[in-house]
C-alpha cells in the first residue's frame, strides 16, 4: 500500500478562508477545524490570515495564544511573534498529520532522487508544469 501527497495552492477564495473572512474580524484564530487535537496543522495555512490593506500581500499572519504548540518544557510558543508577518516564507516547510501512517519506505533525506521513482509514495507536483518536485519525508 503506498500513499500519495498532492499539494496544491489555494486561492485566496479558499473555503476556510472566507468563512474567516466573514466574521469580519481581524482578531487571531482559533484552530485549524482539520485536525483540531494538532491546532495549527497543516502548516502553512490561510485559515491563520487576516485581510490587511497596509501590506504587499493584502494579509497579515493571525495566530491565536493557543494555537501554536507548547514547546518541550511545555511552554505555550506564543503566537503573536508571528502576526507580524504579511504571509508564509516560500521556503516554509509544509507540515501535515496523518493518523496513522508511518514513514516506512518514504523517500528520506539520503535518498531525494528517489522522488522520481514510480514507486515513490509520495509525490509533490509543480501546479503549472505538472513535474515532480524533489523532497524528502
Amino acid at each position: 500500500m503506498w500513499s500519495v501527497l498532492l499539494l496544491v495552492g489555494c486561492p485566496k477564495d479558499d473555503v476556510f478562508v472566507d468563512g474567516f473572512q466573514e466574521t469580519g474580524t481581524s482578531e487571531p484564530s482559533g484552530c485549524d477545524p482539520l485536525v483540531p487535537e494538532v491546532c495549527a496543522l497543516p502548516f502553512p495555512s490561510g485559515l491563520f490570515t487576516v485581510p490587511d490593506d497596509t501590506t504587499a500581500t493584502g494579509v497579515r499572519l493571525a495566530y491565536g495564544p493557543e494555537t501554536l504548540p507548547k514547546n518541550q518544557d511545555g511552554v505555550q510558543i506564543d503566537g503573536s511573534l508571528l502576526n507580524r508577518f504579511d504571509g508564509y516564507s516560500v521556503m516554509s516547510p509544509v507540515l501535515v498529520y496523518f493518523a496513522g501512517v508511518t514513514l516506512d519506505g518514504t523517500i528520506s533525506v539520503d535518498a531525494i532522487e528517489d522522488y522520481t521513482s514510480p514507486a515513490a509514495k509520495t509525490v509533490i507536483l509543480d501546479v503549472d508544469s505538472g513535474e515532480r518536485i524533489p523532497h524528502w519525508v
